[in-house]
Parts: structure tokens; sequence; C-alpha cells
């Protein structure tokens, strides 16, 4: 174990003889010499208080607290870097007892003088000051590694020093979980259990490797232990603080710890093979690919820290780095998946990626392997493209070619937003269903990074419904909810996710109330939103998108009416039937598709703010609704990445259909994908989809009698859930434990067992001999409900599509297939212009060819 500690920060003799090491040794060594030339004489240190030049020491020496609690461990990180560079093979000073022997006197006189001092940080009884952090963490990792570069000169200088320093560290520790979880937790157990090795204690390793094996269970959210709430779900959800998405920061510095913590564990009998590992790959596959995407962690996922400036692709590196480590400890094809991710992640993105500043010295040699491996080809084998429903966290994510889009909900489960100690200051929306649409090859920290959340009016953030021109206070650091219902689900890469508007929790400020859902399709997201009202009657907006560019890009909007008359520039309250932004200077573009008949607003202004004396201008796009808060009112609208002209054209309303859109359900079909998706806030029906309460459901028709469907239960309470599928004779072919199905001659019926499941996205699969030709008879109905079927041709099709339909439900596959035929003869026969819509005619003979290829 001591030996895989060092070897992680100093390396070996033969790693760092590489070429690829040579810089990091030379930056520890460069280190060691700075610092060294920065330690006082002996003879200097009570009267400067303190061991390093510039650093004075105790409380009464410094401005607060915390200032004189991170000098302490700022001491001790001197102190440790000229012990590492000691330690370091191929370093000038490797094995300079003169410098060793002068940082173990340093140590002891800062730790008995300064470190060594009773008192409870937490309520500021004794003599502790400052952060608890620096007291419980930052100071003992210091001394840690001080300590374990040391051992072989402290065992013959000062042989007490080693248990001495150890009893100090203790006195400030406590396993009790207060603010202990998480990566806090995994360092605090790391330096526990290397103590143990350092003086033999086999007890206190054992204790050290239980204690840090709890950072690794997944959380159970009804039952957690210890009451830990910080970690990872069984959905892939990652919760700080308890009710905040915190995968992009403390989940990420979880994983560094933990694979620390594997190569410190590699090759002893402590632990079982691959149990670390194993843990680590479903982290990589479910928590962290869906959410990182070019090498850029979503910052919805980022808490407080997402209105942080000038911060880049800083995520790349730091995942580059540990998951370049996890290489070296697994096998076969989850070796091959995991080293053509790690080169996707360092090569396919803006970021750059220097393995130079590595903690390790082993990691860029690894890395330098890899990436000149021309056997691995950079990929993401995680995810490419589908749907990732994290209800855990109220988060989703849907992937496709050339986009990634993603939602921030919000409920009295998960807070609204984090806000703290002057971070990330106007946080107010960015929970009420603020979406992010990350185009591929963009510059995604300047799209949505901090910039975005401090030049953009935060009532205009995309996918936001607020007061207009409403400017707030700071209240709670991440306030809840007062609603119930935010949940979604997913099925073979489809989702749909919803929620109510609500007031926090407090009741400070009064949100607008309504519902609002999203639908995930293949190239396209709907937008439903129903009753939106201000108690207050204050108007309101709802942001269909707000992006932005440099001043310099030229940023176009066109847009058509519903007269069809085309248009480009800004416009005020117009009833549009599509618009399109277009950065011309990164070739970025995003469609928009009007599915209502309200006016619409595009605004397109270049605004500017000062954040920490750096200057921000940006040209801000906004597409919005404006309405009155007096009025409920319902939306309809649909976001199409990177959307030419041409490919707007292409939607209409026969292949998106709005089946319902009020406080009781919103539901759509996209025909060409066969998939229907709803929304139940209550007890309602949609035509093909009923259900007894609150439900989210994404239905997937294969064309080939099977249904996939994924479902689940968005308020978290309900016990059961009865959701109805209006089609004859359904077969159950699989699903998830817990769901039950009742089949009739008229519909079918499932019954799904939701008590103390949390959110959890059921699957099922069925079937019916009859599904071919229901899928025909579906999208017909469809066709003519949305008029892209004139009612005369629609009349004689229809009997065709019955005939068909009652033959297969019989049994009678031949005469189906008849009557299927006809049906195609007769939609393809020479009809007046406009009769029968192109695209719709083309959809419908591509059903029919399945259908009877499936009953042949």
């Amino acid at each position: 174990m001591l030996a895989n500690y060092t070897a992680i920060f100093a390396g070996t003799a033969t790693n760092n003889s590489h070429p690829a090491a040579a810089a990091k040794v030379e930056a520890i060594q460069g280190d060691g010499d700075g610092y060294a030339a920065r330690l006082r004489p002996r003879s200097q240190w009570e009267d400067n208080f303190g061991v390093i030049n510039n650093v004075r020491l105790g409380p009464e020496n410094s401005s607060n607290g915390p200032t004189a609690s991170g000098r302490l461990t700022s001491t001790f990180r001197v102190l440790g870097s000229i012990a590492l560079a000691t330690a370091t093979p191929g370093s000038t000073s490797y094995g300079d007892i003169t410098r060793q022997d002068a940082v173990i006197e340093a140590l002891r006189w800062v730790i008995e003088n300064y470190y060594d001092v009773p008192g409870d940080i937490y309520t500021g009884e004794g003599d502790k000051y400052g952060d608890w952090w620096d007291w419980e963490i930052g100071s003992p990792n210091q001394i840690t590694l001080a300590l374990v570069c040391l051992r072989h000169r402290i065992v013959e200088i000062d042989p007490s020093l080693m248990q001495q320093a150890l009893d100090v560290m203790d006195s400030h520790l406590t396993f009790v979980p207060k603010f202990h979880t998480g990566a806090n937790r995994a360092d605090m157990t790391i330096n526990y259990l290397i103590q143990g090795a350092l003086v033999g204690d086999g007890a206190r390793v054992v204790e050290g490797l239980e204690s840090h094996l709890t950072v690794m269970a997944t959380i159970d959210p009804i039952d957690p232990a210890e009451n830990i709430t910080d970690g990872f779900y069984p959905d892939g959800s990652f919760l700080q603080h308890g009710n905040v998405p915190y995968t992009a920061t403390y989940g990420r510095n979880l994983l560094t710890r933990v694979m620390q913590f594997t190569q410190i564990m590699a090759d002893t009998s402590l632990l079982p093979e691959g149990e670390l590992t194993d843990t680590l790959m479903s982290w990589v596959r479910n928590s962290f690919a869906p959410v990182l995407y070019e090498g850029h962690f979503f910052e919805h996922l980022k808490g407080r820290v997402a209105a942080r400036i000038n911060v880049g692709y800083d995520d790349t590196p730091v995942m580059v780095e540990a998951l370049t480590d996890l290489t070296r400890y697994v096998r076969g094809q989850t070796a091959d998946d995991l080293r053509a991710y790690v080169k996707h992640l360092a090569t396919d993105t803006l970021a750059v990626v220097n393995a130079d500043d590595f903690a390790s010295p082993v990691t860029p040699v690894t890395l330098h392997a890899l990436l000149a491996d021309t056997a691995v080809t950079p990929r993401d084998p995680y995810f490419p493209s589908g749907h990732a429903t994290f209800n855990l966290m109220e988060r989703d994510v849907h992937a496709r070619t050339g986009y990634r889009f993603t939602i921030a909900r919000s409920s009295e489960r998960i807070g609204k937003y984090e806000t703290m100690s002057g971070a990330n200051p106007r946080p107010w929306f960015q929970g009420e269903g603020a979406y992010y649409l990350y185009l591929t090859g963009q510059n995604h920290p300047t799209t949505y990074g901090g910039e975005y959340l401090h030049v953009v009016d935060p009532t205009m953030l995309a996918g936001v419904t607020a007061q207009v021109g409403e400017s707030r206070e700071r209240t709670g650091s991440s306030p809840w909810g007062t609603n119930a219902h935010s949940g979604g689900a997913s099925v073979d890469g489809f989702g749909t996710s919803s929620m109510t508007l609500s007031p926090e929790f407090n009741l400070e400020y009064v949100n607008p109330d309504g519902c609002k859902s999203w639908f995930m399709f293949e190239g396209v997201i709907i937008v439903l939103a129903a009753d939106l009202t201000e108690s207050n009657g204050r108007d309101l907006r709802t942001s269909v998108d707000t992006r932005l560019s440099t001043h310099s890009s030229s940023t176009e909007v066109s847009w058509t009416t519903k007269d069809g008359v085309p248009g480009s520039g800004p416009v005020d309250a117009v009833r549009l039937s599509n618009a399109r932004w277009h950065d011309p200077e990164v070739d970025a573009a995003v469609g928009y598709i009007f599915l209502d008949d309200h006016p619409v607003t595009l605004g397109l202004d270049d605004d500017s703010t000062t954040v920490n004396s750096v200057l921000i201008e940006r040209t801000i796009a906004n597409i919005s609704y404006l309405h009155p808060g007096t009025a409920r009112t319902s939306l309809a609208y649909a976001l199409v990445p990177n959307a030419t002209d041409e490919l707007l054209a292409t939607y209409s309303h026969a292949c998106i259909e709005v089946l319902a859109n009020t406080s009781e359900v919103q539901a759509v079909v996209d025909t060409r994908s066969g998939v229907t998706m709803a929304n139940f806030f209550s007890a309602g029906d949609a035509g093909l989809l009923s259900a007894d309460g609150a439900t989210s459901v994404v239905v997937k028709q294969n064309g080939d009698g099977h249904l996939r469907l994924g479902l689940s239960e968005p308020t978290f309470s309900r016990d059961q859930v009865r959701f109805t599928l209006a089609l004859p004779d359904l077969d159950l072919v699989a699903a998830d434990e817990g769901v039950s199905m009742e089949s009739g001659h008229d519909a079918s019926t499932l019954v799904i067992d939701t008590k103390d499941v949390s959110g959890r996205v059921f699957t099922v699969e069925m079937t019916t001999s009859a599904g071919p030709v229901h899928a025909v008879s579906g999208a017909f109905d469809r066709s003519v409900a949305t008029g892209a079927i004139a009612a005369p041709v629609a009349a004689r099709l229809r009997a065709s599509v019955g005939i068909a339909q009652r033959h297969a439900e019989a049994g009678r596959n031949q005469q189906a297939i008849q009557a299927l035929e006809r049906f195609q003869y007769q939609l393809t026969a020479p009809h007046p212009p406009h009769t029968v819509e192109p695209v719709t005619k083309d959809l419908l003979v591509q059903k029919v060819e399945t259908a009877v290829a499936q009953l042949s």
C-alpha cells in the first residue's frame, strides 16, 4: 500500500525515465526547489510565527479564521512538496537527506505549535479557528503525503514523530457523517488507512478500508445508510447537500478519490478482484458518460459552480486523468471500450489536455501510450445517442448525432438552484424547466457557461416561464419547490418529462402556475405548457430559446408567418409557423416550429456585463411568447437542432400531432417514429393512452406487432399506477418486477406497483398479432385528424383499413393482406392536388409494406 501510494505521486524509477514523464518530474523538482528556498532557518521560526517565508501562522496573524486555517494547510503543502521531490526518482533532490531532515524538523514544530490545539470547529469552542476542512482534510492530506515520502528517514532521526502526528490528526477527525460524505469522506478514509500502514496498525487499515467503501455504496433513496444522502443513486443520479444535482463537481471529485484508492489497493489481498473497478465502470457508463459531452459537463449539474467564468474545458483533463488510470485495471472488452472513450475525451473536444498537469508522473506515460496506439479509435461507447432519465436528481438528457438536449427540473425533493457565499448570484429560475441545447462542435463553455448566467436576464433562460422584468433578492442556498410532480420516462432512446410550476417552500417568491412537458423524439423536441397563469396577474414570458453568440458573428433570425410569408430579423408579437436561429461564424443553427396560434417575439440584442473585472460581450437571441398572467395560457412548440430551412419545411402537422394539452394530460405522437408519449398530472385520457393519475409514459410501436413501453410515477407518492392502452388482445412478453397486465378485447391495462420506487422507470414489452394493421390504422387516423388526407378520400380509405383490421384481429391474415393491398392501391391512385400530402402517402405506404411482410 505504501509503495502504491508513493508511486501515485512520485512515480517509479522505470516510469520516470520515460520521456512522457520528464515534464512532470521536472515540475515536481521545480516545486521542491522553489519551496525549499522559502523554508526559513530554524532560528527564525518563533519570531516569524512560521517556517515559510511570508506565511505567518495563527489567527492573531491573519485577517480572519478561514485565512488562518488556510495558511496552516498551505504550510503543510509546502513541506509535503519538498518531501515529494526528495522521494521522486529522476529529480535532482531525490534522496536528499539534508532537505528531508529540514522538513522533518519543520513538520514537528508546526504540528506541536499550531496544529495540536483543542476545540470544536463546528461550534467555535476551544482554540480551533477557520474552516473545518483545513483541520480534517486539507492539512492531513499534506501531512500524510510528507510522512509517506519521509518514512524511512523519520525512523532513523525522529521515530516518535510518526505516531505523534497520527494522534494529533486523529484528535481533529471523526467519521460521523456530518460533513463527511462523498469526496470528503474518501479523503479522510484514504489518509486514515495510509496512516495505519505507516505504523503497522492492521486494524486501522481495515477500519479505513471499510469506511471508504461506504462512499462507493449506491444510495438507497428510501432508507439511506447512516442517513447519508450524498452520492450515486440507482438511476445514475448524483446528489450533494441532499438536494443538489452535482455530478459535474462533487461527483467528479469522488471519482478521482476512489480512483486513487483503487491504485493504493492494487495487488493487495484486502479486496476481491474487480470490486472497485466494477463500481467505477458503472459510474462511467451510467452517471458520467450521459452528462459529459465533447469534454464538457452540463451546467445544471454544477450547482453554484455553474456561474463561474473563464472555466472553459477544465472538466476534460480531470476526467481524462482519472479514466486513464482506470484503464490499467480493467480487461477485455471493458478495457477496449474505456480506452476508446479516453481517447475520445482527449481528442474529440476543444479542450487542451496537458498531461504534465496530472497529479502523478505515471499517468502521462499511460496516456501517451494510449494516444499513440493506432488500434484505438476514439469513440463514445457508452452514450453516443439515446435518452437518460435521472428522476432522482430531476434531470433528463436526450442524445442524438449533432446535439445534446438536457432539462433541469425541481420539486419538493430537489432544489430549484444553489447559491451561497456570493456564488451564482442570479439563480432563481435555473430549476424551473430551464433547458440546454448543446450543438456538436461548438464551444460549449461559451454557449452555456458562466457567461450565459451572467449576461442573460434570469427571467429569459431557455425554457423558462417567468414574470416579465422580475428582479429578486437571493433567498435560501438551495430552496425546494412545493410541487410533488416532477418526473419522466424513457424507452429505446426516446423520452419525456414533466413538472408542475410552484413557489419556493418558504413562500418568499410566487412563481407562475401551470404544468409543462417535454417530448424528445428523433431530431425534434416538443414542448407543451398548459394553464400558465400568475396569481398576482403579472405578465409572463415563456422563452422558447435563448442563445448566445459573439458580437462579430452576424447572427441571423429568419421566420415564416402562419400565412406563409417569409421574413428575417427581430419581430414583435407575430403569429409564426416557424423560425430559425443561425450563427454563421460557427455554422450553428436551431429551428423552431410553433404548433399553436399565439404571437411570437424574436429579439436579437447586444449586451455586456463585467464579472470580476472581466468584460463579457454577447449577442443574445431570444425567441419567446409574451402572455398575460391573468389568463390561463397553453403553448405548444418544437425545437429542431441543426435545422436547415429545408429541414424545417419537412416538419408538418402530419408528422407531429398534439393529442392533449391540458392541466390533466399532455400528450404527443410522432407518426414517423411510431412513438407516443404522455404525461398525466391527474386521471385523464389521451386517446390511445389513459391513466388513473400522475404518470409519465413512452410507447414505441415497432410496426411488427411489438410495443415497448417505459413508465414512471412522477410524484413519488402513489402506491400503484393503472395505465390503459386502447389496443385489444395484447400479450405481455416481458416486464420489470412489479408490473402485471389485464388484457381485454377493447383495451389492455397495466398495473404497476410504484410504492417506494422513487420515480424508477419500468420497462414493458407487449405484442399483438394485429399490431401491424393497428400501426397502419393509427397512422391513417392521425393523418385524417390533422388534415393531411382530405375528407372525401379518407372516407373511401377508411373502409379498407377497417376491413383489414377486423380480419387481422380474427387471425385471417390473408384476407387482411388483401384489404391492405386495396388500401395501398386507393392511396397511391391519382388524386386531385393537396388531397393527400406526399409525406403522409410515403409514410402510410411504408407502414402497409411492413404490415404485409409481418402478416405473410
